[in-house]
């Protein structure tokens, strides 16, 4: 099974890789939002907030897979190893509408059984065009 396909790109332009994984994450994946805010502190104990550029809230996602068979463990692992760290892809996260881009610098396999495997990647939300 292929963890990946390719969005069509317009002319010159290089396509966006999607993640489309063998199988769901398992329930229990978290979310966890970093929310990036300019403090500028008065005196007289005055604060004044603003958002921090126009994506100042960046989500990242800890998402595990289990019993996964070598074929699907295989597929997801080589999309994450082609991208390097580096490379954003497109990934729509569970119950949301529309894709998000994402990058991965970080994934575990783990050897549950000598027939399955185990997954655990945090997928970080970037904002490239």
């Amino acid at each position: 099974m292929a963890a990946a396909t390719t969005s069509q790109a317009p002319t010159g332009q290089t396509a966006v890789p999607v993640f489309l994984p063998p199988c769901p994450p398992i329930t229990g994946s978290s979310i966890e939002p970093e929310v990036k805010v300019l403090t500028a502190g008065f005196g007289d104990g005055y604060t004044q907030r603003a958002p921090d550029g126009i994506h100042n809230i960046r989500d990242q996602y800890a998402l595990s897979w289990e019993y996964l068979d070598t074929d699907q463990a295989r597929a997801i692992e080589e999309f994450l190893r082609a991208r390097r760290g580096a490379e954003s892809f497109l990934w729509t996260p569970p119950g949301e509408p529309a894709p998000r881009r994402w990058i991965c610098g970080k994934w575990k396999r783990t050897r549950t059984h000598y027939l399955f495997s185990s997954i655990s990647a945090t997928f970080v939300e970037v904002f490239d065009l």
